[in-house]
């Protein structure tokens, strides 16, 4: 409804559509190694993440700040903290991909977002008030504990066309993408499955080239 599509507008992309269920571990790291999973946005449509009371996720918002997905009780939303932005173990956090960001002309953005779980980092100085002391009340992406969550992938039919729905017209892709840094990528094929290869092919362009350098090396 917010796109002014009717409810099943959908349905004519699901007959036969792709979904990938992956278990995530994310062991805490020592100190010196910062990142779990390293920025990125997902390739594909929608994703539907369960995890567990173990914090680590954070999300790049519009002002390229990095704000934490904390697993509790008070969490995030776009217009701050509040109640019913609670992201925890009963509950799914909704992230859309850039297959839908593509989809919609960029009126709904993939985010960028990142893991981090550090382990705890013993205070030099232990303070007075236990609530500033991180081997008591550790920050969210500090958690000095394994982080396992469960990530489903859902996209649509191989051959569903990923021309811009109506009403979402090409010029809106950069004007709805406030992140330099996280430019649409138009040139991706114009079914799910040319967008999926190509995203694949980009992730792992480095593993090709290093594979080149190698032959070279051994002519």
């Amino acid at each position: 409804q917010a796109l002014s599509l009717p409810p099943d507008y959908f349905n004519q992309y699901l007959h036969e559509p792709m979904a990938t269920l992956a278990p995530l571990h994310y062991p805490p790291l020592p100190n010196g190694k910062v990142i779990s999973a390293g920025a990125h946005t997902d390739f594909g449509c929608l994703t539907l993440l369960a995890q567990q009371d173990i914090g680590g996720l954070q999300i790049c918002d519009a002002q390229n700040n990095w704000v934490d997905v904390p697993p509790h009780p008070i969490g995030y939303t776009p217009t701050g903290y509040t109640p019913t932005g609670y992201a925890g173990p009963n509950m799914l956090v909704v992230n859309i991909g850039d297959m839908m960001q593509k989809w919609t002309g960029g009126h709904y953005r993939s985010l960028r977002h990142r893991v981090i779980n550090r382990a705890i980092n013993p205070p030099v100085n232990p303070s007075v008030n236990p609530s500033v002391n991180p081997s008591v009340n550790p920050p969210v992406n500090q958690s000095g504990h394994h982080r396992y969550s469960l990530a489903y992938f859902f996209d649509p039919d191989p051959d569903a066309d990923l021309s811009p729905l109506p009403g979402c017209a090409p010029p809106n892709y950069k004007a709805a993408d406030s992140l330099k840094e996280n430019p649409l990528k138009e040139k991706t094929g114009n079914t799910c499955l040319d967008h999926l290869l190509h995203k694949i092919d980009e992730s792992f362009a480095y593993r090709t080239q290093n594979d080149t350098e190698i032959n070279n090396r051994n002519k």
